[in-house]
């Protein structure tokens, strides 16, 4: 699935193989307990994928939900929004469905933690791909310092 939109991206100019001018994303807000079971991991993967980083922006501790930004080569950083805000509001729907599903066969938490496990193990296999546009260790580093410089704070 994501290696055939990566392929016609590619193939249409939409994906760089190499950072141009640094760019960032807009933030794109998740709930924090969705970042922490699957939606960390799909940011990580599809950054991964297309040679971007991206960055976790903690809130306030009261704030039930976060922003992640992903810093990269312009076209590569908006697919890499794209796909991060497409996958997760899917795989939130699977999670809804699978909780559903389910029935009242435990507590509460007991069955939100399964249906948070459950939809962790599917992010897992679906961003499992092997697909990765890294940069150079010029890009990398170009890359690592503009995060550096402007969202220090974050990477700590």
């Amino acid at each position: 699935m994501l290696e055939g939109l990566v392929r016609e991206l590619t193939e249409s100019g939409l994906l760089s193989f190499h950072t141009g001018n640094v760019a960032e994303s807009r933030r794109l807000n998740i709930p924090r307990t969705a970042y922490y079971w699957y939606g960390g991991f799909v940011a990580k993967r599809v950054a991964m994928m297309l040679g971007c980083y991206d960055i976790y922006l903690w809130n306030e501790m009261m704030r039930p939900d976060s922003d992640v930004v992903f810093v990269g080569d312009a076209r590569n950083v908006v697919a890499c929004y794209f796909i991060r805000q497409q996958m997760c509001r899917l795989l939130k729907a699977v999670r809804l469905n699978w909780r559903k599903q389910q029935g009242a066969w435990g507590s509460r938490a007991e069955l939100d933690e399964a249906a948070h496990r459950y939809t962790q193990r599917l992010a897992e296999g679906i961003m499992d791909n092997g697909i990765f546009i890294g940069g150079d260790e010029q890009n990398s580093y170009r890359l690592y310092n503009y995060a550096e410089k402007h969202y220090a704070w974050a990477m700590r």
